[in-house]
């Protein structure tokens, strides 16, 4: 499937192609919608061929994973294969998981324990699946939340739209969200995003 990418020099900045970090001192960041190679069919048993496996992780700086990614069983079997212990264990310091909409408590502390984040892209998540990433939860347990567009066909234009629409969703009546997003809410595609993606300390 080919990939395409915005580029507009001086003002956009796409972390995962190095012609197009703009003179941060980085490795790319390596993204896979499908790092299960699953895009054909589930498999119950986890065997896939072509997937990635955590030597993918260790031989990059930062790694992009689409994980989870719905609202059922085969959705949360996404995360399951990618963070069974061995070869298959998708999670590390530099991962930052795209989606996580199917989740438990005991996926939320195995990702606290690997170090890895989630990128919350609730506008995508919500116009495909009716339903987000549960934030409460992940915060609750100690898991990084930055804020994500996924892509323009379902998710925000801009980081501003993003920012508008997690603004919009934070707002229901719901204490424990306001709680958590009421402050700082700038530092979810900032300060929390960095981390995960090695980018320098000024850029």
């Amino acid at each position: 499937m080919p990939r395409h990418r915005a580029r507009a020099a001086g003002f956009l900045r796409n972390l995962d192609n190095i012609d197009d970090l703009q003179g941060m001192l980085m490795q790319p960041a390596k993204p896979n919608t499908f790092p299960r190679n699953d895009g054909d069919g589930y498999s119950p048993s986890c065997a896939y061929t072509g997937q990635d496996t955590a030597t993918t992780v260790s031989g990059v700086n930062s790694y992009v994973p689409h994980l989870a990614e719905g609202v059922d069983a085969n959705a949360h079997s996404e995360f399951t294969c990618a963070s069974a212990a061995g070869m298959n264990d998708l999670l590390a310091p530099q991962t930052a998981i795209v989606h996580q909409l199917a989740t438990t408590a005991a996926d939320a502390r195995t990702i606290h324990t690997a170090g890895s984040l989630v990128s919350w892209a609730p506008r995508s998540n919500i116009s495909l699946y009716g339903n987000t990433a549960p934030v409460t939860l992940l915060n609750a347990l100690g898991v990084p939340i930055a804020l994500g567009t996924d892509w323009i066909v379902s998710g925000s234009a801009t980081m501003l739209r993003e920012l508008k629409c997690a603004d919009s969703f934070i707002r229901r009546p719901s204490a424990a969200i306001s709680a958590i997003f009421s402050s700082g809410k700038w530092r979810r595609p900032t300060a929390r995003s960095r981390p995960a993606f090695r980018t320098p300390s000024a850029c």
